[in-house]
């Protein structure tokens, strides 16, 4: 495979390895985002889950699944639990001290892993982290302008751009069923955000967030290995605090008012945020790519459900229809031939 100089290092090139009878990408298996994410491989090493007996994957994976629905539950409700929180707050300040919080617990968690980091490693860990933070401030800014269930399923998008991303920087080749996939998944995201014969705010920012997000696991792919994801995550989540620390600092950064929203704040931060990537990345190790994805799919159908459920946001046909087809357009990406990098992957975006 053929990369840009810019995205390869010296000592290692992204080739694929074999798994059972398919060719598997070592690249990013990876929130929440980031935002579900998979373990990148390295090169010459199997999924561990792929070489587990059939039975004993079925009985070991058990608690694994329960903690990837659990954690797709978990961010699907996170952007109605945002959205609730901001309108309080300004997105800047909700976010300085969220990243404040969940860094300071992932560090301690990870501490060897961020020290253990190379100076380049570092350097690339703090670029991501730059592009992971505008996604964020992109996709909560634009809840202002959408509903939390038509957010979910277009920030959903990123599964389906990220080979194309990859195709266009990487020069990954994608089968006819991707392309075939991102066809789905334009008519969806067009049934969710036209407007008559215009776009609509919310929607818009919400997909070029969707586009951040597939150029933060792209890059990830290209510039990590297996044994750095968990320090170079926690460095971009340190960036993304200090980011909008100082953007909110001048004016004063204001905190939650209310106990209600410190309760939920405290939620999206540790529970979502750090404890999420910390949980995905034990289950991960249990279960296949594939069945991991497809569990990490559910995210979507989440948020729309917590948000008719509990923000009273209608359930109309564009979101019915347009979302079946994300959903079916993540699906088939998931399902499609083994690409060169793992596209089962998520960002940590940790919603």
């Amino acid at each position: 495979m053929s990369t840009p100089a810019s995205w390869s290092t010296p000592s290692r090139r992204l080739a694929p390895t074999r798994v059972g009878s398919k060719r598997r990408s070592p690249a990013l298996e990876q929130r929440h985002g980031g935002r579900g994410w998979q373990l990148p491989q390295s090169a010459g090493h199997e999924d561990r889950a792929l070489s587990t007996p059939a039975g004993d994957l079925r009985t070991s994976g058990a608690p694994a699944v329960m903690v990837l629905v659990a954690m797709a539950a978990a961010w699907g409700s996170g952007l109605t639990i945002v959205k609730s929180v901001t309108a309080d707050m300004p997105v800047a300040d909700f976010m300085a001290v969220r990243y404040l919080i969940a860094a300071a617990a992932l560090t301690l968690v990870a501490r060897r892993a961020v020290l253990g980091l190379g100076s380049i490693s570092l350097r690339r860990a703090v670029a991501l982290g730059v592009v992971w933070g505008v996604a964020q401030l992109v996709q909560v800014s634009a809840l202002r302008y959408t509903n939390a269930s038509v957010s979910g399923f277009i920030g959903g998008l990123f599964v389906v751009i990220t080979p194309v991303l990859a195709w266009l920087l990487l020069r990954n080749r994608i089968p006819g069923s991707g392309w075939a996939a991102v066809v789905i998944a334009s008519i969806g995201f067009a049934i969710l955000a036209l407007k008559g014969v215009s776009l609509g705010v919310g929607e818009l920012f919400t997909a070029f967030s969707a586009i951040l997000y597939a150029l933060q696991i792209v890059g990830l792919s290209a510039w990590s290995r297996r044994d750095e994801i968990v320090g170079m995550s926690a460095v971009q989540m340190i960036v993304v605090a200090v980011m909008y620390i100082a953007a909110a600092a001048p004016q004063g950064i204001a905190t939650p008012a209310t106990t209600r929203d410190w309760i939920l704040l405290l939620y999206l931060a540790l529970v979502i945020a750090a404890g999420g990537l910390v949980a995905q990345m034990w289950a991960q190790t249990r279960l296949s790519p594939t069945r991991s994805a497809l569990i990490l799919a559910l995210e979507p159908v989440f948020a729309a459900g917590s948000a008719i459920a509990f923000a009273g946001e209608p359930l109309t046909w564009r979101l019915a229809v347009g979302g079946c087809l994300i959903l079916g357009a993540t699906i088939m990406s998931e399902l499609a031939p083994p690409w060169t990098l793992g596209f089962a992957a998520r960002a940590p975006k940790s919603f």
